[in-house]
């Protein structure tokens, strides 16, 4: 499922064929129920679960020593700003971020340039100041 819904992403980057995230999280996951033979129920509920991702362990400590360093913190993602919104809230990271930054704003899915600019507009910086972490395993 996480490998169609990015592979749907890129494409979507390279035609400009842009749509919510959402949108391609649930095409996504429509292919994987439908070739691995899981039922439109299922589908649902991991589409629910999926809002309401828990954050890795580690990551509340490392964001409050990023900021206790003078460090501004924020999420950079393809997912829309309500995604965003759902994702931080019910992983207990709101209060730890300085921003949630979607490329909803530019209409173009990462690795397109003007999805990362958003980044740099928001904080008034180059690229080089900016260290990104990703949570992505594939």
């Amino acid at each position: 499922w996480r490998q169609q819904q990015l592979e749907y992403s890129w494409l979507r980057a390279i035609t400009g064929d842009h749509a919510d995230f959402w949108q391609v999280t649930s095409d996504a996951l429509d292919w994987a129920a439908e070739r691995h033979g899981a039922s439109r129920e299922q589908a649902t509920r991991l589409l629910d679960l999926y809002r309401r991702l828990p954050a890795y362990p580690e990551i509340p400590a490392m964001l409050d020593r990023l900021r206790a360093a003078g460090g501004a913190t924020a999420i950079f993602s393809n997912g829309s700003p309500l995604m965003l919104a759902d994702a931080t809230q019910s992983a207990g990271l709101s209060d730890r971020l300085d921003a949630l930054l979607s490329v909803e704003t530019a209409g173009r899915f990462k690795p397109s340039d003007e999805g990362y600019r958003i980044v740099t507009d928001h904080f008034g910086c180059e690229a080089a100041q900016i260290t990104f972490v990703s949570s992505n395993t594939c």
